[in-house]
């Protein structure tokens, strides 16, 4: 058993074994119930996780002075299904995404951008 603990452990030092990398990307959809909505009023955005990751959490984000902020987060269900009902304050185009980070083995999955005019 000592023997091939070294072995490995001097492989991984000398490159030639690579250590573990994540293996397929989470997909991540976003479907929104509606692209405009009055200030001061919520839109209803879902979606779902491939592969599979229940019990995990997602997070909404939006593209603010340049660079991406957390919003909310949320739980996934035991379909791996998402749902956000973010509210909007100010007039304006709002750019969001949802974003699965790596875990189990998976790549982190980012969702296509949503564009919310918000008036």
């Amino acid at each position: 058993m000592r023997f091939v603990l070294v072995a490995v452990v001097v492989a991984t030092t000398l490159g030639l074994v690579a250590p573990a990398q994540a293996g397929t990307r989470y997909r991540v959809t976003v479907s929104p119930q509606t692209v405009s909505v009055q200030a001061g009023h919520r839109i209803y955005l879902k979606g779902v996780v491939r592969v599979r990751a229940a019990g995990r959490k997602v997070f909404l984000q939006t593209y603010v002075n340049g660079s991406w902020k957390a919003v909310s987060s949320r739980t996934l269900s035991s379909t791996s299904s998402y749902a956000f009902h973010p509210l909007f304050g100010g007039t304006g185009t709002v750019v969001l995404r949802v974003v699965k980070p790596a875990g189990q083995g998976h790549a982190e999955g980012i969702s296509p951008t949503v564009l919310v005019t918000v008036k």
